[in-house]
């Protein structure tokens, strides 16, 4: 039987901890702001100095495609006061897995794509790398490209993917095999026009 190698769950927190840190250290503690959710309590956290506004969104749990749609419709209007220098927003999201609806469609997208080798958990062609073939997987998502009301995503940033069976990340998949179900995730919004 193949083994899943995971990623620690410490290294995915020392990579927010730096986040967090930078902005600390462009000026002064970051504001945090806490919406209640039907799952759990949702934080979103950003530096009010930092002209490029990366936010962080932080769930206590793993939320529903709804609970993120209303946590960021209630935290980031308070978020966005002073608009960011040059219109866009940096929105750290965390770890893919930490939002089933995402996960299971990353998987599902996987399994279906020409370029994904589900019986061996890799890409057929190498190509540009599981990153970016991750990345593109996410930007197609329509439920992510219409997660905030009013914006344009213009870009999704991602490392650290974890591969793994698709009957256990996406029980509902028609395809089985392994695919990728997580990753730390960055997503670059623009005000739509």
């Amino acid at each position: 039987m193949r083994r899943i190698r995971r990623t620690p769950r410490w290294i995915f927190g020392v990579t927010a901890a730096a986040i967090l840190l930078s902005a600390r250290a462009s000026g002064g503690a970051p504001v945090v702001l806490r919406h209640a959710a039907r799952e759990c309590e949702v934080a979103l956290e950003y530096q009010p100095s930092d002209p490029r506004r990366t936010l962080r969104l932080r769930p206590a749990c793993r939320l529903g495609l709804e609970s993120t749609r209303a946590a960021l419709a209630a935290m980031l209007p308070r978020a966005l006061e002073n608009p960011p220098a040059g219109g866009t927003i940096s929105l750290f999201m965390g770890r893919v897995e930490e939002y089933p609806w995402l996960s299971g469609g990353l998987v599902d997208s996987a399994l279906v794509s020409p370029r994904w080798d589900a019986r061996h958990g890799r890409l057929r062609d190498g190509g540009q790398g599981i990153n970016a073939f991750v990345a593109e997987l996410l930007r197609a998502d329509q439920r992510l490209q219409t997660l905030l009301p009013g914006w344009t995503l213009r870009h999704v940033s991602v490392e650290k993917v974890l591969v793994g069976p698709s009957d256990r990340y996406a029980p509902a998949a028609a395809l089985k095999g392994d695919g990728p179900f997580d990753a730390m995730f960055w997503l670059t919004w623009e005000p739509a026009r």
